[in-house]
């Protein structure tokens, strides 16, 4: 029988806790921070593990989205022409297994938007470029928020930062079934 994720990151961090930080203490500061840094990745590890899919899963549905609406309004020359039916041909691309393709699908699609995005500062139609720029930025600032709060739990944010909870944006994200 092989150990569960969970009971294989509570093994990590009881070894980082009770061998490892206490083996090195304060001797070697550079050493006892990184460890400190790697136990605080498989705490955060631990508390993601059971959502993970679902963020990753959520993540892939909005960079289809913005893929969409960028295919919507992007226009110009022949490079934004080409850049758009290489990123309408990346949302066309089998997933395979959905889950576990979610990152490969999410870089491939996000590699395709940057194709746009430079395509556009070659020979966008100004007024195109400007609502592609606007939709970028929105898609941008609405991750942003999403990431820092999936890594809140780092300690990183200040309390009075105004960003939801981590159950909140859990509550946020889309359920997903199946995204075509």
């Amino acid at each position: 029988m092989n150990p569960s994720i969970n009971h294989r990151l509570d093994s990590m961090i009881r070894a980082m806790t009770e061998i490892i930080l206490p083996a090195l203490g304060s001797s070697n500061g550079l050493a006892t921070e990184q460890a400190g840094l790697l136990l605080g990745h498989l705490n955060v590890l631990k508390l993601q593990l059971e959502y993970a899919s679902r963020y990753q899963q959520a993540e892939l549905y909005d960079a289809m989205g913005l893929a969409r609406a960028l295919i919507s309004e992007a226009s110009g020359g022949a490079e934004t022409k080409a850049a758009i039916a290489r990123l309408s041909a990346t949302l066309e691309e089998p997933r395979g297994n959905y889950t576990v393709r979610a990152d490969d699908k999410l870089e491939s699609i996000n590699e395709a938007i940057e194709n746009i995005i430079h395509a556009m500062k070659s020979d966008g139609e100004p007024v195109s470029r400007t609502l592609t720029h606007r939709l970028i930025l929105n898609h941008g600032k609405a991750t942003a928020e999403r990431d820092r709060v999936w890594f809140s739990a780092m300690g990183f944010e200040a309390a009075e930062s105004g960003l939801p909870s981590f159950s909140d944006m859990l509550a946020s994200l889309p359920e997903i079934v199946a995204v075509a």
